[in-house]
């Protein structure tokens, strides 16, 4: 896992970006075009799902929390990919219960950029299975159901989705769903 700084008058939550991979060059290619779009995000690179979760434990054995996280990685329905590892809904229900969601704020945002992540019933799975993980004190993740095209022409290291629909979940505090936005019958 690469990690690039971020500025050092940012205290309390922080928006956070991983993108997928590890290679030095790649990230802080990354976090350059991200600088111009979100000057105060936490840039990482992850090359598997267990990478990311190391990166949850950071922040939760620290103390810090993450109040804006975004995913700009690879994706199929139902998942989202770390250098070539996929990250579904199996995965995120075998680590619940043991205390990352407390590396989100209550109320955190999350948004897959990954290609047609939250397509179909596999979609519909993985954004439940991540709200009911990781988001226990409430939020919204959400995730595209189209395919998406690199940023080359803007250069500001996102995915962009100009069809299709954005689903979304949003957790109660109590932990629970308590809505979907735009599922298709389930």
């Amino acid at each position: 896992m690469i990690i690039l700084p971020r500025r050092p008058s940012s205290i309390g939550p922080e928006h956070v970006i991983v993108y997928s991979g590890k290679g030095s060059e790649t990230i802080q290619e990354a976090y350059n075009k991200t600088r111009g779009s979100a000057p105060d995000a936490v840039v990482y690179g992850a090359d598997s799902p267990d990478a990311f979760v190391k990166l949850l434990a950071k922040y939760r054995d620290g103390g810090r929390k993450i109040s804006q996280l975004e995913f700009n990685t690879h994706g199929s329905p139902g998942f989202i990919s770390f250098g070539g590892q996929a990250m579904g809904a199996a995965y995120l229900r075998g680590i619940a219960g043991r205390g990352f969601d407390a590396a989100l704020t209550a109320g955190a945002h999350v948004f897959c950029h990954g290609c047609n992540v939250a397509e179909g019933n596999q979609g519909n799975d993985f954004l439940v299975a991540f709200g009911e993980t990781l988001l226990r004190r409430g939020g919204i993740v959400s995730g595209s159901t189209s395919v998406g095209i690199g940023t080359g022409n803007w250069g500001n290291g996102k995915v962009y989705h100009l069809w299709g629909n954005t689903k979304r979940v949003i957790m109660g505090a109590d932990g629970k769903v308590a809505e979907k936005i735009n599922f298709d019958a389930w």
